[in-house]
């Protein structure tokens, strides 16, 4: 019984109703959907005129037959279309955002890469002392490095890492080459 009367109620919201009535409603929601879709505050004029447009459809409504109960569907009516589109667009919008950050984290990892990772673990000899930075030769190429210590002009240093097209080095010490000789 109860729900044949809600069946009826939502039945009477929708004959009698006029072309204005029902374009009204529906210009009105897609405004407000048109609104909740856009981050822009420039787009509150819509639906500002969406909102107007839906209650100017229920008024509309309402003169030609009043009742509460069909006051009710209607509210109850454009409620459930806003929410479902609300839902709708932040699936959507959160589909985007999960795409967009996966792609921008790709980005990131690749530009993170260094180009002259290849360069890792090889010796090469400081042709500048290296303070913060200085230079080295490696095969006969002429590379800018870094440094946390000081290391002096003709040590050999071994490139310990290489990051943002950076290439961090550390002073090989003596003793390491007089083992190799042993």
């Amino acid at each position: 019984m109860h729900c044949v009367l809600n069946k009826m109620i939502f039945a009477e919201l929708f004959i009698d109703m006029s072309i204005i009535t029902i374009f009204s409603i529906v210009a009105g929601l897609i405004l407000i959907i048109i609104h909740m879709q856009s981050v822009s505050s420039k787009r509150r004029e819509l639906a500002l005129i969406g909102v107007l447009l839906i209650i100017g459809g229920m008024t509309l409504r309402l003169i030609m037959s009043f009742s509460f109960a069909v006051l009710f569907a209607m509210t109850f009516f454009v409620t459930v279309v806003l929410l479902g589109a609300d839902i709708i667009i932040l699936f959507i919008q959160k589909r985007a955002w999960l795409t967009v950050s996966l792609s921008h984290a790709i980005m990131q990892r690749e530009k993170d890469a260094s180009e002259y990772d290849f360069l890792k673990d090889l010796t090469a000899l400081a042709v500048t002392d290296i303070k913060e930075s200085g230079q080295i030769n490696l095969n006969g190429t002429v590379y800018e490095v870094y440094s946390e210590n000081f290391i002096e002009n003709g040590s050999f240093v071994k490139i310990v890492n290489c990051e943002k097209n950076k290439i961090f080095v550390k002073k090989i010490e003596e003793d390491f080459f007089r083992r190799e000789e042993d």
